[in-house]
């Protein structure tokens, strides 16, 4: 299986905190996990909530699909940097092109 070309995922201050539940206090996530390699679009897209609502999503995130990032999870882009921001996955959307290209994840973003 190919790698993905690093130019083609530039991005590497990238990271999320996945989404763990509900409690007393609200929203609990686990620890941050870095994301190596990604590409960021700020872009609006129209997309599905996992009720079925319709969403704008201004950023989307591209990324090696190692694991699953679960809906609602905390992600910030551009850390360390003035376009720095935290927003919530809307949804995910997996992309596997065969044996010949490593998958992609992509997150939509509020």
């Amino acid at each position: 299986m190919r790698q993905i070309p690093n130019a083609a995922l530039p991005h590497k201050t990238v990271s999320y905190k996945p989404y763990t539940g509900d409690s007393a206090k609200g929203r609990t996530f686990g620890p941050s996990v870095p994301v190596k390699r990604a590409l960021v679009v700020q872009k609006d897209v129209l997309v599905r909530g996992k009720d079925g609502e319709q969403l704008i999503s201004g950023t989307q995130v591209y990324m090696d699909a190692l694991a699953p990032v679960p809906t609602n999870s905390l992600v910030t882009v551009h850390a360390g940097t003035a376009f720095e921001r935290e927003s919530t996955v809307i949804t995910s959307e997996h992309y596997d092109a065969g044996p010949l290209v490593q998958p992609l994840l992509v997150l939509f973003l509020n």
